[in-house]
């Protein structure tokens, strides 16, 4: 795919308008078309502004000099409402997480399997808890390879992750989600159609993590800070989430780290 950048268009219509404007002048002189009064032809370019990430005023944009960030996700960052913690009674039994799938393969084992490092490591238990490689029966992950994304350190036992909202469930109901009815809180509790809403990471690193936003809380591998500030606003902005200032903030850091 052919990338453009848009700093050198740019550079490159201001060169080429005010070439035009000196062609023009000096025909015009040459032919005697042009009064020596009159003052010299003045080319005014209004360049638009570099675009902003926020337009919160107590927002910081991205640095000038930042590396390209997907413009969508930059969009999406800037639609955001900006809104403090709502301080709304939050009860997590409200929220059912890890729901069955079937009756013994519930979304936790689910995200366990799917975020495995496919290796052939993968070892699956049925109902009787003997060892099968048959998805469809299985109902307990009992080891496999997984890389935490927020420390890079590899595990091998699934009793030493844990499944993490990206959003967590707290800060959801805060911002916006304790409005929601039942159904909708499990949907969001449960939500495995964006790959990036639950995520098996080292049970330390999430509950370090807690409830807390990405202005008081960012992963310690800082290689994958982009993937998990994209991650966050495009939760937020699927479901309609509130973020407060120094979180916007944060978001903007981090993604100013996408390459």
């Amino acid at each position: 795919m052919v990338s453009f950048n848009p700093r050198k268009i740019k550079s490159l219509g201001i060169t080429a308008l005010v070439g035009v404007s000196l062609v023009v002048y000096a025909f015009s002189a040459l032919t005697g078309n042009h009064d020596s009064s009159s003052e010299s032809p003045v080319v005014t370019i209004s360049a638009s502004p570099e675009p902003m990430l926020v337009t919160d005023a107590t927002v910081t944009p991205l640095p000038v000099d930042a590396p390209v960030v997907n413009s969508g996700i930059v969009s999406k960052l800037n639609s955001l409402t900006v809104s403090e913690a709502s301080g709304v009674s939050y009860d997590r039994g409200e929220w059912h997480h890890w729901a069955d799938i079937t009756p013994c393969w519930s979304v936790r084992e689910q995200v366990l399997a799917d975020e495995a490092v496919q290796d052939g490591s993968l070892t699956l238990l049925d109902k009787y808890k003997v060892r099968t490689t048959d998805l469809s029966k299985a109902c307990y992950v009992a080891g496999g390879t997984w890389v935490d994304p927020y420390t890079g350190e590899t595990f091998t036992n699934p009793s030493d992750l844990d499944i993490d909202h990206m959003i967590p469930l707290n800060y959801a109901a805060q911002h916006g989600g304790q409005v929601w009815d039942s159904g909708k809180k499990e949907s969001y509790a449960n939500n495995r159609d964006y790959a990036g809403h639950l995520k098996a990471v080292s049970a330390s690193a999430n509950r370090s993590k807690s409830d807390k936003g990405p202005s008081q809380w960012k992963p310690s591998n800082q290689a994958n800070w982009c993937e998990y500030a994209t991650d966050w606003v495009n939760i937020s902005s699927t479901w309609n989430l509130t973020v407060t200032g120094a979180d916007k903030n944060a978001l903007a850091d981090m993604l100013s780290t996408c390459k």
